[in-house]
């Protein structure tokens, strides 16, 4: 098993390379290991603050996962792909099984219609990769991958409706944004469709003005 200490080296080495290899990771590319880590983001429509604690004492965390080079240049720069775009906050826990679950998450002050839930999607399949690669190259087994959207509010009328009736193409299965959005038919594309569990977390505007999570 492979742990994380505080900034970004392991604490049980199996060997010289494993050490060699954190070694060349940013110091400053995971936060330091806490219990509870201070989740935020700052857009132009206000600040969301979401107090994240762990269950396990053993994990690691990578706020602002969007801001730091994770660049794959590689991938197509196709802009409907959103392969450049990463999540906020990527969290890690070990699991009774000593692997890893991961966590990601985007906070959103809102979402206002099917196409930025598709970006949102984009993101998630983006970071996912890398989260995938980086677990690879520090030889950590990741078990379970869990996604998030803190939202204050949110529609999935596409921009190009103009009613409010929606009509699904024929022929074609296709899963509602609604649907996905609630958690039980979320699922990425990554050649095969791969489902997971996506959580919505509703947020309030607190005296400041913050957005905090509902309780």
């Amino acid at each position: 098993m492979r742990s994380f200490s505080s900034p970004c080296y392991i604490t049980t080495f199996h060997s010289s390379g494993t050490r060699l290899l954190y070694n060349f990771i940013c110091d400053d590319f995971f936060d330091d290991v806490l219990p509870e880590y201070e989740l935020t983001e700052n857009e132009p429509s206000g600040k969301s603050k979401l107090d994240w604690v762990c269950k396990n004492k053993e994990n690691s965390c990578i706020s602002n996962f969007d801001k730091k080079r994770t660049d794959f240049l590689f991938f197509k720069t196709d802009a409907s792909l959103h392969l450049y775009k990463r999540v906020d906050h990527v969290v890690f826990e070990i699991n009774q099984h000593q692997t890893w679950d991961v966590h990601l998450i985007e906070m959103k002050v809102g979402v206002e219609s099917s196409e930025k839930w598709t970006e949102i999607k984009g993101k998630f399949r983006a970071s996912y990769l890398t989260i995938k690669a980086i677990a690879g190259i520090l030889d950590l087994e990741t078990k379970n991958f869990y996604f998030y959207t803190t939202y204050e509010h949110a529609s999935f009328m596409s921009e190009k409706e103009n009613t409010a009736t929606r009509k699904m193409p024929i022929g074609k299965k296709v899963t509602r944004p609604e649907d996905e959005w609630a958690g039980g038919k979320f699922g990425l594309n990554i050649g095969d469709r791969l489902p997971f569990k996506h959580t919505p977390l509703k947020m309030l505007r607190n005296d400041d003005g913050v957005l905090v999570q509902e309780k």
